[in-house]
């Protein structure tokens, strides 16, 4: 999966709620400065949503499930996990080819619950 592809995940699933949150916003932020590409990337990809495309899903299911915990992350980055939120997760979940169990597992991991 190329960067811009997992950026553009990440923007997906932090904007489910209708908002960016300053939290979000932060993450991405440092996400984009990870990933090595520019602030301007993330707000083109704010203002300009655009669909993903199942080819550009990584094959290696270590990927999917980094993808996937990183999903997890930005997501809650709020303090809270919407509905809208939770339905994006599953069906990221399931794009990236993942089990119930595998997608439970990281969320336990991710919110300590």
């Amino acid at each position: 999966m190329d960067h811009r592809t997992k950026l553009h995940m990440l923007v997906s699933i932090a904007m489910a709620d209708g908002e960016l949150h300053d939290r979000e916003r932060s993450l991405l932020l440092r996400y984009c400065e990870k990933l090595r590409l520019p602030a301007t990337e993330l707000l083109s990809m704010i203002e300009t949503p655009s669909t993903l495309r199942k080819d550009q899903i990584p094959a290696d299911p270590e990927s999917c499930r980094t993808v996937y915990r990183d999903l997890v992350l930005v997501s809650v980055a709020d303090g809270k996990l919407t509905a809208e939120e939770s339905r994006l997760l599953e069906l990221a979940g399931a794009m990236l080819g993942l089990d119930v169990d595998t997608m439970d597992a990281i969320l336990v991991e991710v919110l300590g619950a």
